[in-house]
């Protein structure tokens, strides 16, 4: 039974860091996405980055966002650690990094 109960535990862990990072990695690509399409401000976007991923991903910590946009690509990079609902069993640091081209009008 307790090696039933600790097997379920890990499923679980590994469950969430999944979740947790396809989070992630969702938003990095919606916001660098954003970023090559309008003119909007990468600071305004990096804030929205971060509250975005505060209110999805619970148990953030120490958030490192870089968004930079040159003039023909849009890049962005987020680095957190995670502390998982439920026991602690690992340190949990998750890194995503997107690029992709500017969007020109004609």
């Amino acid at each position: 039974m307790v090696v039933f109960f600790i097997l379920l535990i890990l499923v679980v862990q590994v469950a969430f860091l999944v979740i947790a990072r396809n989070a992630a990695a969702t938003a990095v690509d919606a916001s660098v996405r954003r970023l090559s399409l309008s003119a909007a401000k990468v600071d305004d976007e990096s804030g929205r980055l971060v509250r975005d991923l505060q209110a999805t991903i619970p148990g953030m910590r120490d958030v490192d966002v870089v968004l930079q946009r040159d003039e023909l690509v849009v890049s962005g990079s987020l680095s957190f650690e995670w502390q998982p609902p439920g026991p602690d069993l690992i340190p949990v640091s998750i890194t995503v990094e997107r690029q992709i081209p500017l969007v020109v009008p004609p």
